[in-house]
């Protein structure tokens, strides 16, 4: 005798692993959409690229930070980096806007705070002051960081 569609076992745990699969994933994408709510809320408006006061620009930058009170944070190729004559920006792209708040790689620096950047082969070092005062080193790998280096000099120097 056969056995109906709804008592057969691969049927069963089809129906189970495929509704584990769809809240799987409902879960990240309603908590993708909470992060960019909340980034959004933020209120923070990133310079584009594009804009007139924007004197270097960098895509598909990476960064490594190296904070003592956490864990070593990198970056891979998806990061932008700005420089205008008032502001150092280091941000990055969607999809990755939602969870870069958290991996601690937005910054968003009044020039006056970069306290130094040099650079070691193709590696910019950087250190500059949060806005709550303490300090930070990021180390910068760019395209071009020695145009990056003289639009940092210019900015402080304005």
């Amino acid at each position: 005798m056969k056995e109906s569609a709804a008592n057969d076992p691969d049927s069963i745990q089809f129906f189970i692993f495929g509704g584990l699969f769809v809240l799987a994933f409902l879960w990240i994408v309603i908590g993708f959409a909470i992060m960019l709510w909340k980034r959004k809320k933020s209120g923070v408006v990133f310079p584009k690229p594009s804009d007139p006061e924007v004197i270097f620009s960098a895509n598909f930058a990476s960064a490594l930070q190296n904070d003592p009170s956490a864990l070593r944070r990198k970056a891979s190729n998806c990061l932008t980096v700005l420089v205008t004559n008032t502001h150092l920006v280091i941000t990055t792209f969607f999809p990755f806007t939602a969870i870069v708040k958290q991996c601690g790689l937005e910054h968003f620096i009044p020039i006056h705070n970069v306290l130094k950047a040099t650079l070691d082969q193709r590696i910019v070092d950087l250190e500059f002051i949060q806005k709550d005062n303490s300090l930070r080193k990021i180390s910068l790998h760019l395209k071009n960081p020695e145009v990056f280096l003289r639009a940092i000099e210019s900015s402080k120097n304005n």
